[in-house]
């Protein structure tokens, strides 16, 4: 184990392609990739060194809630769920702080858990100086995100119940009267469910209102942790920009200065795409605020988070005016469908 350094470690399952190996001195942020479809990540946590690990972001959008789970060997630990990720998340105050030396394992849930959907994500955090010998570690005093853990099991009891009322056999002619029957407690068992679910989300959104946790203690701008919101109504801006969340994200905000990397599509009024961006693997990246796009675009960006979805209306004074440009026809009218992958530097793969 190396002195005064922190790696990071994960082997693949089907080969060499996606090995990776990280290492972070002292004073260093830290940011690797992990993915459920290869063995436990290994990390490696020096003499000297103390690990704090504050986010965990997803960045594919598979279907099914993921645990991030933590292990330890050496000191008896068995997975432990450290928080739960649905969709295109991230997960902040993550607080696991971990003192060398020592190893342990970070675990993606496995490929069976998401039905064959592969995981990946990124963790962030970073690598202090231990100010004693003694060695420490320090998990999540409860699960974070109780809301998606509670919505898990109720969809889960949904789903259930819907199983055991589907008829193993064809039902006869002379059964038909039995069949409607059914059919009516099939359908008021759905309808009790899916409200017990609606109960279960409004409790947790109240929880997460009572806490009032900041989303980064290194961003006073943040307000709330909370996961991806639904969508709500439009709303017109100063200079007539229109503007509705899809997706209300939960990551840090755009704000004047700030590095932001989006992938977009921009359509005119009769529907015709004048121009795009949709490779993940190189978004679109511009500083928000300094006129490197149209000042329609940076007035809709304002105050989204990382994660977010929204669509964009901007009028042709706040577009390309009078003139046009390109494609764009002068006085033309531009709908953008934006997706904000981060905020305050470029997105990483590795």
């Amino acid at each position: 184990m190396t002195e005064n350094t922190v790696t990071f470690e994960q082997t693949s399952r089907s080969g060499n392609e996606h090995n990776r190996f990280s290492a972070f001195s002292i004073g260093s942020p830290v940011c690797f990739k992990i993915r459920s479809d290869g063995d436990p990540c290994v990390v490696n946590v020096g003499e000297g060194c103390i690990l704090k690990l504050n986010t965990v972001t997803s960045i594919r959008n598979c279907t099914y809630i993921c645990p991030f789970l933590f292990s330890s060997e050496s000191d008896g630990i068995e997975p432990h769920e450290v928080c739960f990720l649905e969709g295109m998340q991230t997960v902040t105050n993550v607080g696991l702080t971990i003192a060398g030396p020592r190893n342990f394992h970070l675990h993606v849930g496995s490929v069976q858990d998401h039905h064959g959907e592969v995981w990946i994500v990124n963790v962030f955090g970073f690598v202090d100086k231990s100010a004693c010998s003694t060695t420490e570690i320090s998990l999540p005093a409860q699960k974070i995100n109780d809301t998606s853990v509670k919505k898990r099991k109720a969809l889960t009891q949904l789903d259930e119940s819907k199983q055991k009322l589907i008829p193993e056999t064809k039902v006869k002619d002379s059964e038909n009267a039995d069949s409607s029957n059914q059919r009516k407690s099939r359908k008021k068992l759905s309808k009790q469910k899916q409200r017990e679910l609606e109960e279960v989300l409004a409790e947790g959104r109240t929880q997460a209102e009572s806490r009032g946790e900041i989303l980064d203690a290194t961003d006073e701008d943040a307000s709330k942790e909370f996961s991806n919101k639904p969508a709500i109504s439009e709303r017109r801006l100063d200079g007539g920009v229109i503007v509705k969340d899809i997706i209300i994200g939960g990551g840090p905000l755009v704000k004047h200065g700030r590095k932001v990397s989006i992938l977009y599509e921009g359509k005119l009024e009769d529907g015709t795409v004048f121009d795009k961006k949709q490779n993940k693997r190189s978004p679109f990246q511009f500083r928000q605020g300094t006129g490197q796009v149209i000042k329609g675009l940076e007035r809709g960006l304002e105050g989204m988070r990382s994660g977010g979805e929204r669509i964009i209306k901007v009028p042709p004074k706040l577009g390309y005016g009078s003139k046009g440009a390109g494609p764009v026809p002068k006085n033309a009218t531009l709908t953008f469908s934006i997706y904000l992958m981060s905020v305050g530097g470029s997105t990483r793969y590795t």
